[in-house]
Formats: C-alpha cells, sequence, structure tokens
C-alpha cells in the first residue's frame, strides 16, 4: 500500500525553507520530507527529488509556486495541499 502525501506550499521562499527543515526534524518516524523550490537549485538534486516524489518515496512536498509545475512535478498519491 502506497502512503498519501501532502505538498505544502507559500510565498515567502525562506520561512518554507524553514518549515522543511522543522518537518524533517519533527517527522523522524520514516516521513520524507523534501524542498522544491523554480531557482537556485540545481538541477541533479531538484531531478532526484522529482523521481522520487513520483515514485512515492517522498511524502510531503514543500516549495514555492514550483511544486504545482504541470511539466514536471507529479505526485503518485497525493492526499493533501497546504497553502500559507
Amino acid at each position: 500500500m502506497q502512503a498519501f502525501q501532502v505538498g505544502v506550499n507559500g510565498a515567502d521562499r525562506k520561512l518554507l525553507l524553514k518549515h522543511a527543515m522543522n518537518f524533517v526534524m519533527a517527522c523522524p518516524f520514516g516521513i520524507e520530507v523534501a524542498w522544491l523550490a523554480a531557482e537556485k537549485m540545481k538541477a541533479k538534486v531538484r531531478e532526484q527529488a522529482l523521481t522520487a516524489l513520483q515514485s512515492g518515496e517522498i511524502q510531503m512536498l514543500v516549495g514555492t509556486h514550483a511544486i504545482f509545475s504541470k511539466k514536471s512535478v507529479n505526485f503518485a498519491n497525493l492526499a493533501l495541499v497546504i497553502r500559507g
């Protein structure tokens, strides 16, 4: 059975990055958290995150408007989107 996924979105990049770090520290039970931004992200890191998201390895994706990109972001089992 595949776990559900959550997308967390907001406009403030610094605040979102802080949220991502907090989620990583608060979720020690095997919940994989990834960060995605439109800019200042290495292509290889971005591709690894997108591949893991599509395969269901990542349960929580935190990021800017980039998480809504229809071209490249494909959730395996999206259940909840939180916008701030």
